[in-house]
């Protein structure tokens, strides 16, 4: 009976540590699986917003901004398996001289404010 206090606490401190682990895990797939799907749908995105119009030149093609925005944002909600209420959205563009797209740094905010972001580097027009 001495003990008695002794196995309460080192039950209290099982059952705590259990559920911090629990929830840095369940944190944990959150963010890897955010990262994920925004790299991927950046990927298809940027393939989808190809501006086969400028593709008479050998070697090049232009990805169109308002199509990657529009595109990327219409597969994340299809692609992701996380719920995410309200999302925003913000796009950075690296540009060469000429203009067109080299990379798009893309970075989803949720509700709690934290920021999930990826970049997509664009191989699509190396000369």
């Amino acid at each position: 009976m001495k003990d008695f206090p002794f196995i309460i606490f080192i039950m209290f401190l099982g059952l705590y540590l259990t559920l911090f682990v629990s929830h840095y895990k369940i944190e944990e797939f959150r963010h890897n699986s955010l990262v994920l799907s925004i790299t991927e749908t950046a990927k298809i995105a940027g393939f989808q917003s190809v501006d086969n119009s400028s593709r008479a030149e050998e070697g090049t093609a232009d990805i169109t901004t308002e199509n990657f925005e529009m595109s990327f944002e219409k597969n994340f909600k299809d692609n992701v398996n996380v719920k995410l209420k309200n999302p925003r959205y913000s796009y950075d563009y690296l540009k060469d001289e000429n203009e067109s797209v080299m990379a798009i740094r893309v970075t989803v905010t949720d509700e709690t404010n934290t920021d999930y972001q990826a970049t997509y580097i664009s191989d699509i027009s190396n000369q």
